[in-house]
């Protein structure tokens, strides 16, 4: 766990030290994909190249969205009870963020590293890929790249936490709300399929982070675990994208944020936008980079109780 929150925070300080390098930000974020992309395909690979694993993988689908739908729905549900907190905060809220894009560039990013994620399955599963490709230091390598580079995002764009000085501490409540109530959705899903709690828990706790939250899974509980995480959380990413309208009028807006998670600052956050409003979209940015913190924390320590 020291190693993964190490790689993360020298990220975040090299970052910082960089924030004024604007034309760094693009290469990082290029060079941050193609590692997500490998690390993808490493993990497909792992599932792959498991003639037993591979066998089970429609279970997985139905474990998948059994608990992205749950612990979406609780990350909603858990924040509403926060929403008359921000209603009059919000009128003081700075306007400055991103306006809405289309649906199909807010899911591209996923579609690319789902694809990923197939071709390593497939290629290992017919034999095209040797074991070393998804071999333990392959992915311990991918990983800590990936945790640098992820770093240096938030490095970047740690301007986002102002919104602590507009709206006030309780802005924490969002993305902490949204953690329990996954946990919880979570819990609740164990008593409806065939995973031990725990294997549970650490899914729930990805809250969208598919990613990183894959890997440190695979680390921690083997590829099975890893797959059902990364579907799972692509489930409740592909929720968020096509059902915020309907979210934001049953949960509220601070429901809405909290049922996006971590890909609230990225790849929601358009989408979030539109059907919440510019105000909320500040709420969603700051939630996102608190849980893309929160992530490589919790999943070690699920896994070390």
């Amino acid at each position: 766990m020291l190693m993964e929150i190490g790689g993360l925070a020298a990220g975040i300080v090299v970052g910082r030290l960089l924030k004024d390098r604007v034309f760094l930000r693009a290469p990082v974020a290029k060079v941050a994909m193609l590692t997500l992309g490998a690390l993808m395909m490493v993990i497909g690979a792992g599932l792959g190249g498991d003639a037993t694993l591979f066998a089970s993988i429609g279970i997985f689908g139905l474990q998948a969205l059994v608990l992205g739908t749950l612990c979406t729905l609780g990350s909603a549900a858990c924040a509403r009870l926060a929403q008359g907190l921000f209603k009059r905060r919000m009128n003081n809220a700075a306007e400055d963020a991103p306006g809405g894009g289309s649906l199909l560039r807010s899911m591209k990013g996923s579609l690319i590293l789902l694809g990923c994620f197939t071709a390593g399955l497939l290629l290992a599963r017919f034999g095209l890929l040797p074991p070393l490709f998804y071999s333990g230091p392959v992915t311990n390598g991918l990983l800590y790249t990936v945790l640098f580079l992820i770093g240096l995002g938030i490095g970047f764009n740690l301007g986002a936490l102002r919104v602590v000085r507009e709206i006030g501490l309780r802005a924490l409540f969002i993305p902490l709300l949204s953690m329990i109530g996954a946990l919880a959705g979570a819990a609740l899903a164990c008593s409806l399929l065939s995973l031990d709690l725990r294997s549970c828990l650490v899914i729930g706790s990805a809250v969208g982070y598919y990613s990183l939250g894959s890997v440190l899974a695979v680390q921690g509980g083997g590829a099975a675990l890893g797959a059902v995480l990364l579907l799972a959380n692509i489930v409740r990413e592909m929720l968020c994208l096509v059902c915020t309208p309907l979210i934001a009028r049953v949960f509220g807006p601070v429901g809405a944020v909290a049922a996006a998670g971590m890909p609230g600052m990225s790849t929601c956050l358009p989408v979030v936008t539109c059907f919440t409003g510019p105000r909320y979209a500040i709420l969603s940015l700051f939630s996102g980079v608190t849980l893309a913190l929160l992530v490589p924390v919790i999943i070690p320590l699920l896994f070390a109780i």
